[in-house]
């Protein structure tokens, strides 16, 4: 049985690989589902708005491992098609080293700026508890961190699944843990769980290593200044746009615990979170037929590249499809997660999704820019999106509290995305309108794009008026008559899922 296993894996790598990262999109965004529900039912929503706020002071910390870890998948990579397991070792060496010292420094720096910001975002009778969470959830970072290397290493030498296996285990390590501890010692049991996830990462990350890289050699822990300097030269400009992505989480929060209170930020999270795994669902399915669509790119015999259109009419439906049902189901999510009709997280769930849908749209052009090496796009973007995000918050939660900081935080997520849209098919002069132009293509587009704007206002405005019934029938029925008609009337697409069929 085993043999088998082991046959099929290497015969069909791709595949495992592309499938055990959906496993754990899945599976992390089950463990953040029954986490956020001890928090609430058990601690309360501003226990949960302390523990949102914590996790994203303690992510500041990533800003070390930004980009580096990018870099290590591709210089392994690149060295394991060379077959060359000494300069292997010597990456994976030079990066443990990088990484633990670096990432030490700034969680140094980082409980420092903790201690200063947290008292000036949240009520001071939470302030002593919030800081007292912060070296155990730092701790874990940095366990993360070292644990990173390994996970990269498996990912730069091809075997991501074992990469997804070992999120995947920890998780529900996480969760156990933390349904153990979580009566006793509160919000310390989470960290706690925390720190053991961590460990559990690195055990793993080592395990299988050991197992798939015979050669690998961890000791002597070396530097090499010449390693280091291509680590750091291919990874400047990730770096750029992680710190931008990694500043906006804290900046949010923070703001919305200053203008709405801790039980918005809590259910916030909640929200926002949802969102975030079906985002990355989406893009894990979306990467998923990325090899596949090439090929039939390729086999086209033609100078145009076919690739890119039927990615983003692929995003574009699946994206559609699921935030439509996501949106017209808000309001029973948020019965059957919280126990009741919540206003700030069934609204957080619509704007964020109706926002999340233009981000997801960008991201085919976001992606092919990583691939080809062109970052101006989205590093302007990016810092547009960090510093709209910052100035508009500021502003709109001085007079609207926390909905204007999610409004300001939506708005500067759409910006960042068609910036990304714009610049990329300026480089490659391409016309969106010409990406859909037959069957009527575009009077569909449009009078969907109408039909989203409509549900997702109405929603807002009467989310707590029907019956759960309506809305479990309502999102069923628009999201697969989208579904239905749109496959119809793109015969391209129907073609390429066709060939793909047929090649799997």
């Amino acid at each position: 049985m085993l043999q088998k296993i082991n046959a099929y894996y290497k015969n069909h790598r791709l595949v495992c690989n592309a499938l055990f990262s959906v496993a754990q999109i899945v599976f992390v965004g089950l463990t953040y589902f029954i986490i956020y529900t001890l928090l609430l039912h058990k601690l309360g929503s501003e226990k949960l708005g302390i523990w949102s706020l914590i996790l994203s002071t303690t992510s500041v910390a990533n800003v070390a491992t930004t980009g580096l870890a990018l870099s290590l998948v591709k210089y392994i990579a690149m060295y394991n098609a060379d077959i060359d397991h000494i300069k292997i070792n010597k990456y994976i060496k030079t990066g443990l080293f990088i990484i633990s010292l670096l990432t030490g420094v700034i969680i140094i720096i980082v409980y420092i700026l903790g201690k200063f910001f947290l008292p000036k975002v949240m009520p001071l009778n939470n302030v002593q508890e919030a800081i007292s969470l912060l070296p155990l959830s730092l701790m874990s970072l940095f366990l993360n961190a070292i644990g990173g290397v390994f996970l990269s290493t498996l990912e730069g030498l091809h075997h991501s699944a074992f990469r997804s296996i070992s999120y995947i285990v920890s998780s529900i390590l996480f969760t156990i843990v933390a349904f153990l501890l979580i009566d006793q010692y509160g919000l310390m049991g989470i960290a706690i769980a925390q720190v053991i996830q961590a460990i559990m990462l690195i055990l793993l990350g080592v395990f299988f290593l050991k197992l798939l890289f015979r050669k690998v050699s961890l000791f002597p822990i070396v530097f090499d200044k010449i390693i280091f300097k291509e680590i750091f030269g291919y990874s400047a400009s990730f770096q750029f746009i992680g710190v931008c992505t990694i500043l906006i989480e804290p900046v949010v929060k923070f703001m919305i615990s200053r203008f709405g209170g801790l039980s918005f930020v809590g259910f916030y999270e909640m929200g926002s979170r949802l969102v975030s795994q079906i985002r990355a669902l989406i893009i894990s399915a979306n990467q998923v037929m990325v090899p596949y669509i090439s090929k039939i790119s390729a086999s086209q015999n033609s100078k145009n590249d076919f690739t890119y259109p039927i990615i983003l009419k692929l995003v574009y439906y699946l994206t559609v499809c699921l935030m439509v049902f996501i949106i017209l189901l808000s309001p029973v999510i948020s019965v059957l997660w919280i126990g009741t009709y919540n206003e700030v997280f069934v609204k957080t769930l619509i704007i964020l999704s109706a926002a999340t849908t233009i981000n997801l749209i960008s991201t085919p052009a976001y992606f092919s820019s990583m691939g080809l090496g062109k970052l101006n796009g989205i590093l302007y973007s990016h810092a547009i999106f960090l510093v709209l995000n910052i100035i508009l918050g500021y502003f709109l939660g001085i007079n609207f509290g926390g909905w204007g900081v999610i409004v300001s935080y939506s708005l500067s997520y759409l910006v960042c995305s068609f910036v990304t849209i714009f610049y990329y098919h300026k480089i490659y002069n391409i016309k969106i309108l010409r990406l859909f132009n037959s069957n009527g293509e575009r009077r569909w587009i449009i009078l969907n794009f109408l039909i989203y704007i409509g549900l997702s206002i109405s929603l807002i405005t009467f989310s707590n008026l029907m019956p759960q019934a309506f809305y479990i029938l309502m999102s069923f029925v628009v999201s697969f008559l989208f579904i239905y008609i749109a496959y119809n009337k793109d015969t391209s697409l129907q073609k390429t899922f066709i060939k793909i069929r047929d090649k799997v």
